[in-house]
């Protein structure tokens, strides 16, 4: 069964104008057709408004995931850049290790702190 309706757009209103603007620019190799677009559109808003009602923090919490995601995006770029550094240092440590005969862990850990230091001045520059 298909059910017809009509929507009216007063253009002097900057919302309107913007939603009858998408809906007559529509790039048909993403979107089937203006009836699609609307169909996705009032289904989302209405889901969105039903979550929002069930979870008042719904919001929030998507932010929340979204910056978390970002955090450990960063620590990782950072992480990758900084393995090289790592490595010439475990390397390092391994033939200091071997001519010292394990005196090594006060060194080793601070090594360690400097590397983690040197991720998340990265992390806190590119957020």
């Amino acid at each position: 069964m298909v059910k017809m309706t009509c929507f009216r757009f007063n253009l002097d209103n900057p919302e309107h104008a913007k939603a009858w603007e998408y809906l007559h620019s529509i790039d048909k190799d993403k979107v089937k057709s203006g009836n699609t677009a609307v169909v996705r559109a009032v289904n989302d808003y209405f889901d969105r408004m039903q979550k929002l009602s069930d979870d008042p923090y719904f919001e929030t919490r998507q932010r929340e995931e979204r910056f978390v995601e970002q955090i450990v995006t960063e620590v990782g770029k950072a992480f990758t850049a900084e393995m090289p550094k790592l490595s010439y240092q475990h390397s390092v440590q391994r033939s200091q290790r071997q001519a010292f005969q394990g005196t090594l862990i006060v060194p080793h850990i601070v090594c360690t702190l400097h590397l983690l230091n040197s991720i998340f001045k990265n992390v806190y520059i590119n957020l």
